[in-house]
């Protein structure tokens, strides 16, 4: 009879002693408590004692001094009961990514505008030619002067002395009436008349 009392008695609590409840809280809850405050009062009460350590060997040497004891004490981890994990299905609406504008593409540069190349110069206009006119004077077998004769007024302005040195200066179209009064022939040049020579 007392086996079924106990055993009522022990299923009414339910599981281990750790588990069970004393007030609003499980019995493990509580030893945390106690063992979390005792911790804090031993830390209290030795910190308490180095201060008051401190203050006594203020007076002796520092280099004797030992350095204070800083181990951390222990820390004790209660087994907790595993809370079980509830699937949350969580739905994120993510906004849709604004579409980028399409690209252009890239434009070709123009190029730059072409200007024709500068026109050639016209080649220079040849120099008028230059002529001297001489005045024909008589001729004489002795010593005859230079502008007496057709031969000697070109090899006087450098025509050679060839003895046909005078054709250039016969046939140039500054003497073309001269030409046509003597017949083309240099040995009736008259005197008075002007013969025009190209200088060279």
């Amino acid at each position: 009879m007392a086996d079924d009392t106990t055993q009522s008695s022990a299923g009414s609590h339910g599981g281990s002693i750790l588990t069970r409840k004393t007030g609003p809280l499980p019995n493990w809850v509580w030893m945390a408590l106690l063992l979390l405050g005792a911790l804090v009062f031993s830390m209290w009460q030795r910190n308490k004692d180095a201060a008051a350590n401190d203050n006594t060997d203020d007076t002796a040497d520092s280099s004797i001094s030992e350095p204070n004891n800083q181990t951390p004490p222990p820390v004790f981890i209660l087994p907790q009961n595993p809370q079980p994990t509830v699937p949350v299905n969580v739905t994120v609406n993510n906004p849709a990514a604004p579409a980028t504008p399409p690209t252009a593409p890239p434009s070709t540069p123009k190029p730059p505008p072409t200007t024709p190349p500068p026109a050639p110069k016209p080649p220079p206009k040849p120099a008028a030619p230059v002529y001297v006119a001489v005045k024909v004077v008589k001729y004489t077998t002795k010593n005859p002067p230079w502008n007496s004769t057709l031969w000697g007024i070109a090899k006087q302005y450098g025509y050679g002395a060839a003895s046909n040195n005078y054709a250039a200066i016969l046939n140039d179209p500054k003497n073309a009436a001269l030409k046509k009064k003597i017949g083309g022939n240099p040995s009736k040049l008259p005197v008075g008349a002007t013969v025009y020579v190209k200088k060279k």
